[in-house]
């Protein structure tokens, strides 16, 4: 299932969790008591799994979503800072995955 999108007045995309809580529960109300059972045991095993500070996959791409979301406000801010203080003029290109999970540039 796809995370719906939104695009905010400042023109960045956001994930639309309200809606996608919406799209959710209406596929797990549909979803048979067997299906529940086995989704049930895989969180279980995702919650299990964690990394070298215990945090599970999930809470590890939580922040790195985060920071995606992030990442091309700051690059700017730093490049501005920078001209102010040297004047210098600078370009930076990145990329990567965003915060909703697809391929995105900054520049």
């Amino acid at each position: 299932m796809e995370v719906p999108v939104v695009t905010a007045d400042d023109g960045k995309r956001r994930g639309d969790l309200t809606a996608f809580t919406k799209m959710a529960q209406l596929q797990y109300a549909s979803m048979s008591p067997a299906d529940k059972e086995a989704y049930a045991q895989r969180a279980e095993e995702a919650n299990k799994t964690t990394d070298e500070v215990g945090d599970t996959a999930l809470t590890v791409e939580a922040r790195r979503a985060a920071k995606a979301g992030q990442l091309p406000d700051y690059i700017r801010a730093t490049i501005n800072h920078w001209q102010v203080e040297t004047g210098w003029v600078s370009f930076c290109f990145a990329g990567g995955i965003d915060d909703v999970g697809e391929l995105s540039a900054c520049a």
